[in-house]
């Protein structure tokens, strides 16, 4: 149906569960990592059904009622299946609430920053952190980004909402600088949106010169897809911020079709593994050949290598036998707001757990 989207027709299902068992059949499919001209790749799926004659008797209504229910399940957080019902009006009232809420998140100061540690393997030191948004919305608690970033990039809320987390992370690493205490460097993921603009590097020095932060304390993040589309514009704004010092990091290596000529033109001095490489690389021979990949390409320019997602002792000990020079996630450290992250960094109280071995 379009660049991403396929339609399948279940002709004579007995039942609305034999639908269901299709979807997971897909997903589980989908989830299982394949070969691309010798690059592993990684996707997932977002099903949408909807069942005749009971939410359609044409294929026009039948499509946009599919479509529909796979929008819901996006905005849920991606890789599931929901069928179309009566309640689905209710869903996107739902959503249109959700995005005039957030239209008025930052007026009302409702947007956080919290903050993930991220250790140096052979030290054990804090050496980073990476700003993660949060959305204190009332009524609902804490929300991550994974609760409404799809609206927000389909609203265009994305463009304030990125520009404002660059601002504060950089204000907040200044902070961390004057305090007196060894340097964080803090890291912020790039939207599409920012990757897309032709003034990027304007844009994140002008932030850095705001806060008054040393360009070297800034990492930004992209991901493999962001870099691959950017074209010569963004070759040449990374250029420009590698110029003054600022860190650029490859963001969930391991699922796309990075190559070396790729990260060498792109002026690249990070290579973060994608999650699901982390988490298979206890179990998963494919995932160590990425993380042995990653390694050889951080050497030949010269750059770190960075694990994030780590969730067991055997992921630490295996990353670290493997080369991986920076490590996070929740078994070494949670996302902590500014004042409980400052505590943590100036006393050096916290360390890397030590190898199982």
């Amino acid at each position: 149906l379009g660049g991403d989207e396929f339609a399948i027709l279940q002709a004579g299902a007995p039942s609305a569960h034999d639908a269901a068992a299709l979807a997971e059949r897909l997903m589980d499919a989908m989830d299982r990592p394949f070969m691309l001209e010798d690059a592993p790749i990684a996707c997932s799926a977002s099903v949408g059904i909807a069942v005749y004659p009971r939410d359609g008797r044409t294929a026009q209504e039948l499509l946009r009622n599919a479509d529909l229910a796979m929008y819901c399940v996006k905005i849920g957080g991606r890789r599931g299946y929901r069928f179309c019902g009566e309640d689905e009006k209710e869903r996107k009232a739902d959503t249109l609430q959700l995005e005039a809420d957030l239209r008025s998140a930052l007026n009302r100061n409702q947007l956080s920053l919290q903050y993930q540690p991220q250790f140096d393997a052979r030290t054990n030191a804090v050496i980073g952190a990476e700003a993660l948004l949060r959305w204190a919305r009332p009524g609902w608690g804490l929300l991550s980004p994974t609760a409404f970033l799809s609206v927000a990039e389909r609203s265009g809320l994305i463009a304030p909402l990125s520009e404002w987390v660059l601002h504060q992370a950089c204000r907040q690493a200044a902070i961390w600088a004057q305090e007196g205490s060894t340097p964080v460097r803090v890291s912020v993921n790039l939207s599409p949106t920012q990757a897309r603009r032709s003034d990027l590097s304007h844009a994140i020095l002008g932030a850095i010169e705001a806060a008054g932060l040393p360009p070297d304390l800034l990492m930004v993040e992209l991901t493999e897809h962001d870099i691959e589309t950017g074209g010569p514009g963004l070759q040449s704004n990374l250029k420009q911020l590698r110029a003054r010092g600022v860190g650029v990091c490859i963001d969930n290596f391991g699922v796309g079709r990075s190559s070396l000529a790729l990260l060498q033109r792109n002026s690249i001095n990070c290579i973060k593994l994608d999650p699901s490489v982390v988490h298979a690389v206890e179990t998963a021979d494919s995932a160590v050949t990425i993380v042995r990949t990653a390694v050889e390409y951080g050497r030949s320019l010269s750059a770190q290598v960075s694990a994030i997602g780590i969730e067991t002792q055997g992921q630490l000990d295996r990353l670290r036998e493997e080369g991986c020079e920076v490590l996070q996630g929740h078994h070494l450290g949670a996302a902590r707001t500014p004042e409980s992250f400052s505590a943590l960094f100036v006393a050096r109280a916290h360390t890397l757990p030590q190898n199982s071995a």
